[in-house]
């Protein structure tokens, strides 16, 4: 019997063409080898009222190797509230750990509110919350 032989690419792909979609009642499950999309998407799971998929209630989506260290993306279609979390590590200073958002019909985003690694920052900065006419900020281990 002669070896298998499997190229390095072929099992870093993980499936044929580098995705794989698979089909629930009412969800879709697609997966995406490393590297395959440019914005790090892996894993995508979008779950639906209907086995026809046409009433979307939310999309799960999970990030690999990206350099602002977005882990997941958890998108309700019903609410239309968006949660981003993120590893600790980022390069840009912010040690951004969660952002939650809601967009309008027209696209743009009402309040926000971010949460920071406050034990990674300097000034202690815990959460931030945005509206379109105010910005709030909570510290922590702060005398002011």
């Amino acid at each position: 019997v002669e070896p298998l032989q499997v190229s390095i690419r072929d099992v870093q792909s993980r499936c044929p063409n580098g995705k794989k979609t698979i089909i629930y009642k009412r969800a879709k499950l697609e997966k995406f080898a490393d590297y395959l999309n440019s914005d790090g998407l892996v894993c995508r799971l979008t779950i639906a009222t209907d086995s026809a998929m046409k009433d979307v209630v939310e999309v799960r989506e999970w990030f690999k190797h990206r350099k602002d260290n977005l882990q997941t993306r958890v998108a309700n279609k019903k609410t239309k509230q968006i949660v981003e979390k993120f590893s600790p590590g980022r390069s840009d200073g912010k040690h951004l750990k969660e952002h939650v958002f809601s967009e309008d019909s027209t696209g743009l985003i009402g309040t926000r509110t971010m949460f920071y690694y406050d034990h990674a920052r300097v000034d202690g900065l815990v959460r931030r919350e945005e509206t379109p006419s105010s910005m709030t900020e909570h510290y922590v281990n702060r005398a002011d």
